[in-house]
């Protein structure tokens, strides 16, 4: 056997022996809500999600929740309304940096998102209403801006959104 395929079996069984990572701090809750947590095979905390009793009777997401990737890193953190995303939207890179922040109204994307490259640096942002492009649309590049698109109007016919652009580099 070669030294890395050693090394690799060895790393292997070493994550594979220990322990899940530790939980993150329990969030304060307002009166009613109840945290329901989902977890991957080995222990470690998969979902947290805030849950509150429904008219039917059942529980259902109302609220935040936070989702996790298997060594314990948060990749997402979301609100919810039932089975709909309402409210802000979060996405991280492994190493915690924002890579999308955005919001949602009923399901539909609706205000800014604005996405972020590795370094953190804005690359794109843009406007949404009820899910759709609304205004204006901007791309940078270098920390400069290289696209401006201005969105306006409902679709008709299956056609998008008229769009106005301007490359800008």
């Amino acid at each position: 056997m070669h030294v890395s395929g050693l090394l690799t079996s060895v790393l292997l069984a070493a994550l594979l022996l220990a322990d899940p990572p530790a939980d993150p701090p329990l969030p304060e809750v307002p009166a009613g809500v109840v945290l329901e947590e989902t977890r991957y095979p080995d222990g470690s905390l998969k979902t947290r999600q805030e849950t509150r009793r429904s008219r039917a009777g059942g529980m259902e997401v109302r609220g935040r929740r936070w989702q996790y990737d298997p060594s314990g890193r948060l990749v997402t953190l979301s609100t919810w309304d039932g089975p709909f995303r309402d409210g802000p939207w979060i996405e991280y890179a492994r190493d915690g940096r924002v890579t999308l922040q955005g919001s949602y109204k009923r399901g539909a994307r609706d205000g800014t998102f604005v996405h972020y490259d590795r370094e953190g640096t804005k690359q794109r942002e843009v406007t949404f209403r009820n899910d759709r492009r609304e205004g204006l649309l901007q791309e940078w590049a270098a920390g400069t801006v290289v696209l401006e698109e201005t969105y306006s109007g409902r679709p008709t016919g299956g056609r998008p959104p008229r769009a106005a652009a301007r490359w800008l580099a």
